[in-house]
């Protein structure tokens, strides 16, 4: 029944690739020809139109009418969901963390330990919401991965932005045991981290050269965050352990 879709993704030097893959994943589900994806960044994908464009501009010059919206952006508010209600039929928010208030006619979590009471006072009264892993677009459980101990893995290591000096401490010290099994230990965080037990471990400041995708390609093993990185991991079927 719709003919149109447009997607405001999260897509810039610090979001990573994680907003941009879950949409591209949502895309194939609705199987409409009409799509749109405006992101912060430029970016150039096969039969998409691509507007690299901030909301505000965006909006100001848009006069087309759509069908479907679909907001995957931690800088999308509910002020500007209701904006460009006016230029759409149904607003679709993708949440994960669950704190702000929105504007939208259907509102997707996947967290399996989501409950409706965490949107209390956060939604309005015609708001579906489609909550916990029945709703888990991302999964593909067409693949089985299996570690192979007697070849030398990759790992790469990913909290965030803030100090996790001490948990990645910790993660290395039960890395120790694994140490025949290991090539090389990438880990991502602008916060000192030493080890005398890997002589191969990396540590890369998170800045805009950094290149998250090619890091996780190059790795059998994730150990990251459990942020929008996690489904990034996920799309490259990689072996994840989460906190």
């Amino acid at each position: 029944m719709h003919k149109s879709i447009i997607f405001f993704i999260d897509f810039h030097e610090n979001s990573g690739l994680g907003h941009l893959n879950r949409c591209l994943k949502l895309k194939k589900i609705f199987k409409i020809k009409d799509v749109t994806f405006v992101t912060q960044t430029k970016i150039n994908l096969p039969y998409i139109k691509c507007v690299n464009n901030t909301f505000d501009k965006f909006i100001k010059n848009n006069k087309k009418k759509y069908d479907l919206a679909v907001f995957d952006s931690y800088d999308q508010n509910y002020k500007n969901q209701k904006k460009f209600s006016k230029f759409v039929s149904k607003i679709i928010v993708i949440d994960d963390l669950c704190k702000n208030k929105f504007y939208c006619d259907y509102l997707i979590n996947y967290n399996p330990y989501i409950k409706e009471i965490n949107y209390k006072n956060k939604i309005s009264k015609k708001t579906l919401l489609l909550m916990g892993i029945n709703y888990n677009f991302i999964l593909n459980n067409e693949s089985k991965i299996k570690l192979n101990y007697s070849n030398k893995n990759n790992i790469f290591i990913y909290f965030g932005k803030k100090n996790r000096s001490s948990i990645i401490k910790k993660i290395l010290i039960s890395l120790k045991n694994l140490k025949k099994s290991i090539n090389e230990i990438n880990i991502v965080s602008n916060y000192p981290v030493r080890s005398n037990e890997f002589p191969n471990l990396k540590i890369l400041k998170i800045n805009k050269n950094i290149n998250i995708k090619r890091l996780i390609n190059k790795s059998e093993i994730c150990i990251i965050s459990a942020g929008i990185i996690l489904y990034e991991a996920i799309n490259q079927k990689k072996i994840i352990f989460s906190k």
